[in-house]
């Protein structure tokens, strides 16, 4: 599939997934950042949202370095000003130097990549573009509340 077709069938699934609780979705990122992950973040502080969807943690979290990487094109008009637009696949390199960023944010997204050698390839982007003292979030789902899977 071309990178044009999976961005239009990712912007059509957001719709469905996402659409209907986007302003609660926004709400509980906003105090997620405030309460949670800004104790993981400094003023001087370069942060990747990887799989950002719309955007939530990106638009939310206070950094001066803030990127969003997702292959769906819709996720660049939903970041707020001051979040860069990565429209890529995670899984291949990534645009950014090595040792370039503090932190690198997942939630809810490697369990959708295609295998195991993409999220491979992906974490290994994301150590290697991490400074020496830099942290990987990765949240996932809890597989006790996901019956049958």
């Amino acid at each position: 599939m071309l990178m044009s077709q999976k961005s239009e069938t990712l912007k059509r699934q957001y719709q469905l997934r996402f659409a209907e609780m986007h302003g609660y979705r926004n709400r509980v990122w906003k105090i997620l950042c405030s309460e949670v992950f800004s104790r993981y973040i400094t003023d001087k502080s370069n942060v990747l949202d990887v799989g950002a969807v719309w955007g939530e943690f990106a638009n939310n979290i206070v950094a001066p370095g803030k990127y969003a990487m997702d292959l769906n094109s819709e996720s660049k008009e939903r970041l707020a000003p001051g979040v860069t637009c990565i429209q890529q696949d995670c899984s291949e390199k990534w645009v950014f130097e090595s040792n370039s960023l503090d932190v690198v944010f997942t939630s809810n997204f490697l369990e959708h990549l295609r295998d195991k050698a993409s999220v491979e390839r992906t974490i290994s982007e994301a150590f290697r573009c991490l400074k020496d003292n830099g942290i990987l979030i990765c949240m996932g789902p809890n597989i006790k509340f996901v019956p049958g899977a």
